[in-house]
């Protein structure tokens, strides 16, 4: 397989967090964010982690269980490529969710509300 780069890891993140990782790279604010987009900065910071901030400070509030705004993450290969690479990202991928390396990551970076896709 010396013919392939290393895929990067990934992990399944929230739209709110795509959102956040992107605008921080870009060294935006929320507010600048909202301007070029014409999205509210009350949407554009509406995610589960800033529920779950927010419910710390309010007493006897909670956040509720399941998920919202899903964003499913995929990781390609180029057009034309052999299909041995697309079968090395796949089992790349479903190894990395296998043996936790997903999950520690998601619990290294504090991401509350973010959970592992299930295994193919």
């Amino acid at each position: 397989m010396k013919q392939f780069r290393p895929a990067k890891k990934r992990i399944e993140v929230s739209v709110g967090e795509s959102v956040r990782i992107v605008r921080e790279l870009r060294g935006l604010s929320q507010n600048r964010l909202a301007q070029l987009t014409g999205i509210p900065q009350a949407t554009i910071s509406a995610t589960k982690t800033a529920l779950f901030a927010e419910a710390g400070k309010q007493p006897g509030s909670r956040v509720l269980d399941g998920r919202i705004l899903v964003e499913p993450i995929g990781m390609g290969v180029p057009k034309g490529r052999d299909t041995v690479a697309a079968v090395y990202v796949g089992k790349f991928v479903e190894e990395a969710k296998a043996e936790g390396l997903v999950k520690s990551a998601i619990e290294r970076a504090g991401l509350r509300g973010v959970v592992v896709a299930p295994l193919k």
